[in-house]
């Protein structure tokens, strides 16, 4: 009987997305040993953030590839990139400012972030192995800037902005790979982020990364959907009733507003819009407003038949929630 043949590009694929995830997950367990988890847990707990951050990795480097046959989406890999430049401002320049982390501490949680980036970007790039060169080589500047923050003789605060700054260049602005007279600059336009500088993630909460800042000219109902809390018995936690996303619509059931919001479904703290809360914002707050982004369903968690929330148009032409 004839051994099944298995193609060398998927074991190659394999063996990155491997790579990828211990990556990864070393990245979180140097972030956590750094004390960059802001929630401070019982001792002996783990972090909440942390084990969002782990279990949401898992799903992503596992499960989400097959929907990518062809590569990964670039809005997707300009977000981690983006992601990474933002932390290494977090973690490395700020922590360093503040003198919450010593330089060898800083220069370790750099590196970290920096390898598991990289291993990403090359489980991501099978196909388009000209961008996974260049990916590569801006790693290996930041990577060297990063090298130097802990050694005598060198101004740590000064290398970790260095090394920030020209990761930056190399990927994110100007000839940088997603900047716009990059190689991707003809067919990839980076979002606009109307957030304030530390909450640059809350633009990927929307379709394409694409929202408007908004000051209301009248008082303003909008409605927020969440679920039950895990305990129900008194006294019931309130933490969920309000909410960053809200919406103009007010939804007539619980699968219309998990469809329309694409509310996340996986199988960690899912969102079952089981509640509802009128939100009253006064006139003159500012707001963000945009379509949702997709939610990946069936790829995260198990579905019998798996399916893409998109947080789009209803089928029955309704402008998006907004």
């Amino acid at each position: 009987m004839r051994k099944p043949c298995v193609s060398p590009p998927l074991v190659r694929l394999l063996e990155l997305q491997g790579t990828a995830l211990k990556d990864t997950e070393q990245q979180w367990n140097v972030r956590r040993e750094a004390r960059l988890y802001t929630a401070t847990p019982v001792v002996g707990e783990v972090p909440y953030s942390y084990l969002k951050d782990a279990t949401t990795t898992i799903r992503q480097l596992t499960l989400s590839r097959p929907l990518w046959p062809t590569g990964t989406p670039d809005l997707a890999l300009y977000q981690r990139a983006d992601v990474l430049a933002h932390n290494l401002m977090f973690d490395v320049v700020d922590q360093l400012q503040s003198k919450k982390l010593s330089p060898e501490k800083a220069e370790k949680v750099g590196q970290s972030e920096a390898k598991a980036f990289q291993a990403d970007f090359d489980a991501s790039l099978t196909n388009e192995p000209l961008y996974a060169c260049i990916a590569d080589a801006a790693v290996s500047s930041l990577e060297s800037n990063l090298s130097v923050i802990d050694k005598p003789g060198f101004n740590p605060i000064g290398e970790a902005k260095v090394a920030q700054q020209q990761f930056v260049s190399q990927i994110l602005v100007g000839k940088g790979l997603f900047g716009p007279q990059g190689p991707l600059g003809a067919v990839f336009t980076a979002p606009t982020n109307p957030f304030p500088y530390d909450e640059y993630y809350r633009l990927y909460t929307f379709s394409n990364a694409t929202a408007k800042r908004e000051v209301l000219s009248q008082a303003t109902t909008y409605y927020r959907v969440f679920s039950d809390s895990v305990d129900n018995t008194p006294p019931v936690n309130e933490s969920n009733y309000k909410g960053a996303y809200t919406s103009t619509q007010d939804f007539r059931d619980s699968a219309t507003a998990i469809r329309d919001l694409a509310l996340d479904q996986s199988w960690y703290h899912p969102n079952l819009a089981t509640m509802k809360v009128d939100v009253n914002v006064p006139a003159g707050t500012t707001v963000y407003v945009g379509t949702a982004a997709p939610i990946l369903q069936g790829v995260y968690a198990p579905e019998p038949s798996p399916s893409l929330y998109p947080g789009g148009r209803k089928p029955d032409g309704h402008p998006p929630p907004r």
